[in-house]
Formats: structure tokens, sequence, C-alpha cells
């Protein structure tokens, strides 16, 4: 559905709100026989927060069901279990809004499929509040440093070869396979130690044993780079099922020249897995990347063309509140993922991969929902998913868009790629 489709129905709703009707519970619900086939089925759910897990439901939230131009649109609330039910026939997009406190949270779907859709259950940002100790031969260096499969953990550069390694709670007794890295001394060359599978154990220790070997060189000539890339990285991984396990010791990176780079890079055995990422040159307060994964077979010398890379984003536009808009893109990949923080609101919307722009819903005045008048913090994603559509990817993008590549869902096994622009007031105004 053309994102045109959906500014014309959040217009239609800002005429006095004409046409909502008031429904609660699961409209069109079970007892409609075959009509389950025919109808969305959402359920909200609350995200993790330093006082609760995810996965409360969210009864009494507000569910704008925006129709065809012309037709009434329907004002629901969801129930004791967060859920409500509505013809999918004629839908352009639907709104969800709720408070928490202080907090708002507003939702946005265009174009959606019929079927379960799932609104919330985010996990908090990963504390990492379990540790293992691991102790490396020392070799004189001043440099180790670990790789793990599993995505629990970001493990620093640490000055001893003997240290503790910080992992997310829940991955407490999780088995994954691990690199260990150190440089030799008196130079900036990794060296590695293949350690196998470690059980990751709170307060448990790994003494690791045997010497460091050289890791084999490669070469990775990115072709196809447009002008807006300043610098591109690429590594080599082992993929097992969802987990990515880089191979060399740092991230390597080159800068183009006449839109080809030639990326140095080094890899342990065993990789079957080639991560190439882009940046683009944006002012400072913007930052605008594509990443794609994609199976290859191991050389000395590899070639990657950067036009099977998801389109970075030019520019994101912040200056028209409560209005959004973007370039770069259009038309590819699968489904975009607005996330939006003002004050104490934060808008999440999800929108067919050739939308432009969108505006933030016009909502019943009696909800008292603010409107975002500027941009505290702003994160454009287009996933581009193999195989996959995007009504594919709707009933579960709230959660999965956050957890690319972990995520089934947006990780097939011919890999995938992300575009991102990011925003931050912090760094400066839009």
């Amino acid at each position: 559905m053309m994102i045109g489709r959906l500014a014309l129905a959040v217009l239609v709703a800002g005429c006095g709100r004409v046409g909502f009707q008031e429904l609660a519970g699961h409209a069109g619900g079970d007892d409609d026989g075959g009509a389950a086939d025919t109808t969305i089925a959402l359920v909200v759910t609350s995200d993790a927060t330093s006082t609760g897990p995810a996965g409360a439901p969210i009864a009494g939230a507000t569910v704008i069901v925006q129709r065809t131009a012309g037709a009434a649109s329907d004002r629901l609330t969801t129930d004791a279990g967060g859920g409500v039910r509505f013809a999918a026939d004629g839908v352009v997009a639907f709104h969800v809004a709720y408070h928490a406190g202080a907090s708002w949270r507003v939702y946005t779907v265009a174009a959606p499929p019929a079927g379960p859709i799932a609104l919330g259950g985010r996990p908090e940002a990963t504390a990492l509040s379990h540790a293992m100790s691991f102790a490396l031969p020392d070799n004189g260096s001043s440099n180790f440093w670990l790789h793990l499969g599993a995505a629990c953990a970001i493990p620093p550069k640490e000055g001893s070869a003997s240290f503790t390694l910080a992992y997310a709670a829940e991955c407490e007794g999780t088995t994954t396979h691990v690199v260990a890295f150190t440089t030799a001394p008196g130079t900036t060359q990794d060296r590695y130690i293949d350690v196998g599978d470690v059980t990751l154990r709170n307060g448990g220790m790994k003494t690791v044993t045997g010497a460091y070997a050289v890791p084999a060189a490669h070469a990775v000539k990115i072709s196809n780079l447009l002008g807006l890339v300043s610098s591109t990285t690429a590594g080599i991984y082992a993929r097992t099922g969802l987990e990515l396990l880089q191979l060399g010791g740092d991230f390597d990176s080159a800068t183009p020249s006449a839109g080809t780079a030639t990326v140095a890079t080094t890899a342990a055995p065993g990789g079957n897995t080639l991560w190439v990422s882009t940046l683009a040159d944006l002012p400072i307060q913007y930052s605008s990347s594509s990443d794609r994964l994609v199976p290859v077979t191991i050389a000395n010398q590899m070639s990657f063309d950067a036009s099977t890379m998801v389109p970075l984003f030019s520019q994101l536009t912040l200056t028209n509140p409560p209005s959004v808009a973007w370039t770069g893109g259009a038309d590819h990949g699968t489904i975009l993922a607005l996330e939006i923080t003002s004050g104490a609101l934060q808008w999440d919307a999800y929108l067919p991969p050739s939308a432009t722009a969108v505006r933030f819903p016009d909502l019943p005045g009696d909800l008292g929902a603010p409107v975002p008048h500027t941009y505290d913090y702003a994160s454009l994603v287009r996933l581009d998913v193999p195989g996959a559509t995007t009504a594919d990817l709707m009933p579960t993008i709230d959660r999965a868009s956050v957890s690319w590549p972990s995520d089934p869902a947006v990780f097939a096994a011919e890999g995938s790629g992300m575009a991102r622009i990011v925003y931050s007031v912090g760094l400066g105004p839009p």
C-alpha cells in the first residue's frame, strides 16, 4: 500500500475525527466462524523495563483503524489480554496509543495483512550482569580479547591475559563457540587461539591453553560503491544458524576511490559468511550505514558487488514535525521501521518499502496523547530479507527489527541486509 493512502486516511481522521465508532474488545471476534482468515488479531504487550519483564498485556489501549477514503474509521480498545480483532478488508493503517505513568507509546502500522500482529514485548537493553573469568596464554602483549558466536556480549580489549567477561543474564548456560585474540608484542598483528565451545557460567572460570596462530590474510574487493560512501568495512564470519562468530581480530576498513575499495582483513579458519558495511558522509548528528551479510566461499581474494546492498539513506528530514520524511532507497528492501522519541513519547511506525514520509497520527483529542513538535531521537531502518514480503515480516516486526540479524524472521539462509539512519539531538539540531 502506498504511503499516500496512509496520509490521506490520517487527513480524513483529522477533520473533527468524524466517523470513529466506539467498539471494545475483540471486535469481529472468534464467534465469526471463518472470519478469522480475514481479520487482524492484534496483541499489545509491554516492553521490558527496569521494574518489570516484557510481555505484560496492555489492556485498554486505544486502537484507531483507518480504512479506505470515505469509509468510517473504527475506534477500539484492547481487552484484558491486550488483544483486539478487526476486519482486515479496506484497512489502510491502524494506530495504537496508550500511556504508562508519564510515558506515552504510539504505534502506526501501514497496510497490515490479515492474521496475527504483535506489538511490544521487546526485551530491555541488554544488561551485562553475569560474569565469567578467562585466563589466556600470556605472550607479553597488552591486548587480549574474545569473540563469541552467540550475541551475549561485545567483549572489550583487555590489558591482561586474565580477565572477567561480562555477559547478558539471559545467556546464562548458553554454549557458544569462542575465539581468543591477542596482538603480537610490539606490533599490531593479530594472533588467535580457537578456544572451541564454552558454556557461560556465572562465576565460572575457563583456562585456555595452546599457542597463538597467525590468521590467514584475505583481500575483499568491493565494487559499485556510491559517491555517498565515505568508508567501508569487511569481515569474515562463521555462521551456524543464528550464531555469527567473527573470525578476524578487528573490523578492517578502507576508503573508496572511484567507486571501489579493497579491504585487507584476516581470519581464523572456518568462515562461511561475509559481512560488508558502508558508512555515508553526512553531518555529525546523523549516522547512515548499510550492512549486508551473505554466504560465501572463503578465498584469499574475494569480490563483493555493493549494488546488492540496501541503498544508503541520504537524508532524514525532521524539520517539519509531526511529519518525518527521508530519501534514499525508495522501493528497495522488504519493510521500513521508524522509531521516534520526543520527550515522554515513543512512536514506532512500520511501513512498506515504497514509503518516503509518514505523519504522526491525528489521535482523538480526549486521549490527551502528546504530539511531537521536536524530535530527541530518530532511527529509520530498511530491512531486506530475501524471499520475504512485507506481510511476512509484519506479525513480529516490532521485536525483529531491533534484533537484526539475531532474529530468524529477518536473517534468511541467503543472508539479509539493513540500511539505517539515526539522528540524536545531543549532536546538534536537525
